[in-house]
């Protein structure tokens, strides 16, 4: 009974092929008997790698100039059609592997069902054939890719870099002008201020002349105050002396009154003397009256004595002395009275007319104090309304200066806030359209640098449109060989479906069906061959492509590698002359 061996990863379909001699050599006749189909998918895998380098230059050719973009996108949209092709051709071989141990699982079934054997194969190729249909979206990512690379190229991108030359060269003689222009008018100001200088010292210069004469001015007014000033202090020193006599006769009068009041205090001094002469004397006959009194006294006693003796005599003697002693006594009181009244009278009088003559004076005192008071206010006010008329007749002239003098202060100071605000304007725009001629001539460099990288740009243009071209060809050519290894991939499996539906008439000749079972496992043993090797070649592409796009090159990256790719064509040029 045949054998056919298993496979288990990728790893082992060169293993399979060199597991026996018959394997190898029947594997190799089928490859060659597909001749060119069988190395077409590697062709194409290679002319991959050709369009990754191609854009690659390119891309370096265009960096940062017109179409960079676009360019890019072609850049991401190779990377995923070789993302696609390379995860679509390992699923293509992993499918074909699960095809062949179908096959040697249907070898070893065969010789007890060899029915089912057929049906297991059979139905296990045609889930495979399914699977070619999708290598369909490789051809769609392919043909969008073609597209694009077709736009891209259309544009003639050296008439256009000439169109933008000319507007360069326009809008630098333009904004020269400007700068020209800007750079007049700021010098025109500049003059101004220089004018406004020059107006402004010539004031300065009149003012310090004025200045100088008034206070020459000044010194003679003040000059002219010294001597009214020495006037002044004469008129106050004679109006002080005129005072100080005043002074003098008020101070004499005020010393005849006091003399005259010593008098009158000397006169109530006596007055007061006399006064108490006459309580002396009251006093006096007052102790008379008592010892008088006390000698009558005695007398009653003895008469006393007597009527107490004489008890009658004596009542009636009492009676008598009583009656009498109330009389004395009234006598005495009422004579006590006259003799009281009459020593109180002339003092009482003298009391009234003191204190009358005390009223007068102390009123004669006070209408002097008044006058001399009102006399003091009405100096006062004297000196003060002079003083005011003085200090106002002073301060009139003053004031009138004062005010003159802040009127044209304040003319002055308009004037200089205006002189002042039209400088800081001029200073103002003359700083700003300063900065607009930095800015104008930084854009002036920009310009010019733009410039001259357009002039230098004909040859990365050149190289661009050629790798360009070149890539769009390829691609085409890859294309056309991935629809003719997509068709041949169909026929070979066709080919052996039929083949195997075929046994099922010879299904009792075990021998024919195992031996038809381990033809249609070789021959896709050799399709899986074919896709291993075309999957490492796009492995290897979608290696080295994926490292372009993570490091896009700077632009002195790229001009080393347009220079690497112009010395590489350049070699090639020489060697086809030499052959």
């Amino acid at each position: 009974m045949a054998s056919f061996p298993n496979i288990q990863n990728v790893l082992e379909i060169q293993k399979a092929i060199n597991s026996t001699t018959d394997i190898k050599k029947e594997v190799d006749g089928i490859i060659e008997q597909y001749g060119g189909n069988a190395s077409a998918l590697n062709n194409a895998s290679s002319q991959l790698e050709n369009v990754g380098q191609l854009l690659k230059v390119a891309n370096a050719a265009i960096n940062g100039r017109e179409l960079s973009v676009q360019t890019i996108e072609i850049l991401s949209d190779f990377q995923s059609l070789v993302n696609d092709t390379y995860s679509l051709c390992n699923s293509l071989v992993l499918n074909t592997i699960s095809t062949i141990n179908s096959h040697s699982l249907g070898l070893k079934i065969s010789e007890k069902f060899p029915s089912n054997a057929i049906d297991m194969v059979v139905k296990s190729t045609e889930k495979s054939k399914e699977f070619v249909s999708k290598l369909n979206p490789i051809e769609n990512s392919s043909t969008f890719l073609i597209d694009k690379l077709e736009s891209v190229n259309k544009i003639h991108a050296n008439n256009t870099k000439l169109k933008q030359i000319e507007n360069q060269i326009k809008e630098i003689e333009k904004v020269k002008d400007e700068i020209s222009i800007i750079n007049k008018m700021i010098e025109q100001r500049k003059i101004k201020l220089i004018e406004f200088e020059e107006k402004e010292e010539k004031k300065k210069e009149g003012e310090r002349e004025e200045e100088k004469e008034e206070e020459e001015e000044e010194e003679e007014e003040k000059e002219e105050e010294k001597e009214e000033e020495k006037e002044e202090k004469k008129e106050e020193e004679k109006k002080e002396k005129e005072k100080e006599e005043k002074q003098e006769e008020k101070t004499s009068n005020e010393n005849v009154e006091k003399e005259k009041e010593k008098d009158e205090n000397d006169e109530k001094q006596g007055n007061e003397e006399n006064k108490k002469m006459v309580e002396d004397e009251v006093e006096k006959e007052k102790n008379e009256e008592m010892v008088e009194d006390e000698m009558e006294n005695e007398k009653n006693e003895e008469i006393l004595e007597k009527e107490k003796k004489e008890p009658l005599e004596i009542e009636k003697v009492e009676k008598e002395k009583n009656e009498k002693m109330v009389e004395d006594e009234m006598e005495n009181e009422k004579n006590k009275e006259i003799l009281e009244k009459e020593k109180k009278e002339p003092l009482e009088k003298e009391i009234i007319e003191t204190e009358k003559k005390e009223a007068l004076e102390k009123e004669k005192k006070e209408m002097i104090e008044k006058e001399k008071n009102e006399e003091m206010v009405e100096d006062e006010m004297e000196n003060e309304n002079n003083e005011e008329i003085l200090e106002k007749e002073k301060k009139e002239p003053l004031e009138k200066e004062i005010i003159e003098k802040e009127k044209k202060e304040a003319l002055e100071k308009e004037r200089k806030e205006m002189i002042e605000k039209e400088k800081n304007e001029i200073i103002l725009e003359n700083e700003k359209d300063k900065n607009e001629v930095v800015n104008k001539e930084n854009h002036l460099k920009t310009l010019q640098n733009h410039l001259n990288y357009l002039k230098t740009s004909d040859e990365m243009f050149d190289i661009f449109t050629e790798t360009m071209s070149n890539s769009l060809e390829k691609l085409k050519t890859i294309l056309e060989t991935f629809k003719g290894a997509i068709i041949f991939w169909g026929q070979i499996y066709q080919k052996v479906i039929n083949d195997l539906n075929q046994l099922h008439s010879n299904v009792d000749d075990i021998t024919m069906v195992s031996n038809g079972i381990k033809t249609s496992g070789l021959n896709f043993l050799s399709l899986a061959h074919i896709g291993h090797e075309a999957s490492n070649l796009i492995r290897k592409v979608k290696i080295n492509f994926d490292d372009v796009m993570c490091n896009l090159p700077t632009r002195d990256q790229s001009e080393i590698i347009v220079k690497l790719y112009k010395n590489g064509r350049n070699e090639n040029k020489i060697t086809e002359e030499t052959n």
